[in-house]
């Protein structure tokens, strides 16, 4: 890290006091979302927060690897541009997955984006832990509804995967029949496999 790079680090933290709630950040640990440090700063006043830095990958990067407040986590999905994001750097990412809000934020305000998000939906699916699978579960639902093409191939390891995460891992159950609505309300070649899967609910 850069000293100028860990300058702002030390701004954008510093700021964090101006939009704390903790009422919010309570509300969190109570609902069993734990970070050592948490402001509990909305997603709006995050984005007001990120705005002049966007684009910016180092200054992203050294966010994400705060792992200890949860707002640099989130900031760092916001800041880094997608095509900087290689498929290994995601699933690199993948891998510091903490909780459901950061698999939420992290699919919606990034993966969704990058060039390999087909890819790295499977690879999650296929390889991934709870978190990681529901990563992937969020990317392709947001895909799905955006119309951007998914391989043939993701599609496959979706439909097997999620058949197995319904019997087994019902903490994905509300993000897999997400997923499946999207892909049935669309038409198409795949709809049929999710209305398949739908109806073994």
């Amino acid at each position: 890290m850069t000293t100028q790079v860990a300058e702002l680090v030390k701004q954008i933290k510093r700021s964090f006091r101006l939009y704390m709630n903790g009422v919010t950040a309570a509300s969190m640990r109570n609902k069993g979302l734990d970070y050592k440090i948490n402001w509990g700063i909305s997603q709006i006043n995050l984005r007001s927060i990120a705005a002049p830095y966007v684009g910016d990958d180092q200054l992203a990067e050294a966010l994400w690897h705060d792992a200890s407040v949860r707002e640099c986590r989130i900031l760092a999905t916001i800041i880094m541009p997608e095509e900087s994001m290689t498929l290994e750097h995601c699933l690199e990412w993948s891998k510091d997955i903490a909780n459901v809000e950061i698999a939420e934020v992290l699919a919606f305000n990034l993966f969704q984006h990058v060039p390999c998000a087909s890819q790295l939906s499977a690879n999650l699916l296929e390889e991934g832990n709870i978190l990681e699978r529901l990563t992937a579960y969020n990317t392709l639902c947001r895909l799905v509804r955006r119309d951007v093409r998914i391989d043939s191939s993701t599609y496959d390891v979706l439909f097997k995967r999620a058949s197995i995460d319904m019997e087994t891992t019902r903490q994905l159950l509300h993000a897999i029949i997400s997923l499946l609505d999207s892909i049935d309300a669309k038409g198409g070649a795949e709809a049929a496999r999710a209305e398949t899967l739908l109806g073994q609910l």
